[in-house]
């Protein structure tokens, strides 16, 4: 799936939401249900689903509670956030949006560094 052309800020992460984990990608460095990021630093995370006529597409809401973030990972739609972490620690996300049988394995964690 194409990134949008508009410049965005930040860091980007692409996350796509397949049934049952997340995958994300950070330039170039990609990895499934957890990853980091360094405090401070200002990231655009581009969320989809995975795209139509690839599998068993469904919607998924990516929810990152400490956050306040929450943001629906939907086939063949880019939905962007941008967001800067303050703080270092390690910091849980999942999918909300119930997916299928396994949806209880859609969660992982991240690690904000210095």
């Amino acid at each position: 799936k194409e990134i949008p052309n508009e410049k965005l800020p930040g860091t980007l992460i692409q996350v796509t939401g397949v049934q049952w984990s997340w995958a994300f990608d950070i330039n170039g460095v990609k990895s499934v249900d957890n990853f980091t990021l360094t405090v401070n630093q200002t990231y655009t995370m581009v969320v989809d689903s995975l795209p139509v006529g690839a599998g068993q597409p469904v919607i998924h809401d990516l929810l990152i509670p400490q956050f306040g973030i929450q943001v629906y990972a939907v086939p063949g739609q880019n939905n962007t956030i941008t967001f800067t972490p303050v703080k270092t620690g390690t910091y849980i996300f999942e999918c909300v949006e119930y997916c299928g049988y396994d949806h209880y394995l859609m969660r992982g964690y991240f690690s904000v560094v210095k």
